[in-house]
């Protein structure tokens, strides 16, 4: 990023709009990422535990307004298909193949050059997943996996989707309260699900393929030009291994 950036400012002087480069005398600082903890298993079962999960209910003020679905669903998801908060709270119902055991979507991002590109991504639903899903959705057939009312709609977010930041503060002080000795936040529940994994004896690559995403076009060449179903197929399983030994982890709160 800092070289990108420097190339922008000399352009910018080539092109007369400066007269010289800012930061080209400039060195980054030293940066040393610090080590992402992680809870033990027996510290997860703990914190999922606790009885706020069970909660169906937010509140508005003083009236509480019914969610159709337990706050440990969405914790439960979240943990075993070892996505972010972001790619869960956004699921939507018609990207679930029950039958085919997978959940199937597509994320836009934007890259460091300003260019946007679409990942087609995709995770295996194991019986326990697919139980609880079908129970979150109900008869309902479109929108949200995890809607939220309409009466708590955030003027930011004009869709109905659950609000990440509660949870993510509602786990944070769980876990405050459960692990004192460690600084845990929502998206460290990815560096447990790995930790577990290793322990079970995966291989890295088994890892990274239930961790990261496949970027279809690139990685699987021969799949880019197939139906969003054989796709949706192909990268789900690559997930599956990881997923069966994460739900097995957490079996008892299914």
């Amino acid at each position: 990023h800092f070289k990108y950036l420097s190339k922008s400012f000399e352009e910018a002087k080539d092109r007369g709009y400066i007269t010289f480069n800012p930061i080209k005398n400039w060195k980054p600082d030293k940066h040393t990422t610090p080590l992402q903890q992680s809870l033990t298993s027996v510290e997860l079962k703990e914190v999922l535990s606790e009885s706020k999960w069970q909660q169906d209910f937010l509140m508005n003020g003083f009236e509480e307004f019914s969610l159709g679905y337990r706050l440990l669903d969405i914790m439960l998801l979240l943990f075993v298909s070892c996505k972010r908060r972001g790619e869960i709270l956004n699921l939507k119902i018609e990207e679930i193949n029950f039958k085919a055991h997978y959940a199937y979507y597509k994320e836009t991002k934007n890259s460091s050059k300003g260019m946007t590109y679409v990942i087609e991504k995709a995770f295996w639903l194991t019986p326990e997943m697919g139980k609880l899903l079908k129970r979150v959705i109900g008869d309902r057939t479109a929108g949200y996996v995890f809607p939220s009312p309409i009466w708590l709609k955030r003027c930011k977010n004009p869709d109905e989707k659950f609000n990440g930041e509660y949870l993510s503060e509602l786990f944070k002080s769980i876990t405050c309260e459960k692990v004192p000795t460690k600084k845990i936040k929502l998206n460290n529940l990815r560096h447990t699900a790995t930790d577990i994994m290793e322990k079970a004896g995966l291989s890295d690559d088994e890892i990274d393929a239930c961790l990261g995403h496949i970027n279809v076009k690139t990685a699987l060449p021969s799949y880019q030009n197939r139906s969003a179903d054989a796709i949706a197929r192909r990268l789900s399983k690559r997930t599956r291994k990881g997923i069966e030994v994460l739900c097995i982890a957490v079996r008892e709160f299914f």
